[in-house]
């Protein structure tokens, strides 16, 4: 019986299983086995949108990690002009935009993309006043 319905799950959520990836699925598969036996009746959309929401943060906290990793390397302050600060901001922000993307899984509403345009710029500030101090 258990075999039946996870096929029926698998089969329903085609689409949504190609975005997520294997350690996820993994998650999930085990979650729903695991409620089935125990004799609750799970809700594959709300599974998938707290693992959803579980990978996205931890996606921010890695995009976050990068960037500030790439900011404190490959840029020695003071520098020329305040171009070259921008485009190694901008730089590092691509960069953490693109890891966030590979490690998303549905982010439909861009919610935690814009988490990490706005927690970037406060970073980049913090850092630049971390640098200067060190620098004084």
């Amino acid at each position: 019986m258990v075999e039946n319905l996870l096929r029926f799950f698998v089969f329903q959520l085609n689409t949504i299983l190609r975005l997520l990836r294997l350690s996820v699925f993994s998650v999930l598969v085990t979650t729903y086995v695991d409620a089935i036996r125990n004799g609750a009746v799970p809700c594959v959309e709300n599974a998938i949108k707290s693992l959803a929401l579980i990978e996205n943060s931890k996606a921010v906290e890695t995009a976050l990690q990068q960037y500030k990793d790439q900011m404190n390397s490959g840029l020695k302050l003071p520098t020329r002009n305040d171009q070259t600060l921008n485009d190694h901001h901008f730089q590092c922000l691509r960069n953490a935009v693109k890891r966030f993307l590979e490690l998303a899984v549905l982010d439909e509403d861009n919610e935690f993309q814009k988490e990490l345009n706005v927690s970037s710029p406060g970073l980049t500030c913090g850092h630049f006043k971390k640098k200067k101090s060190e620098n004084s």
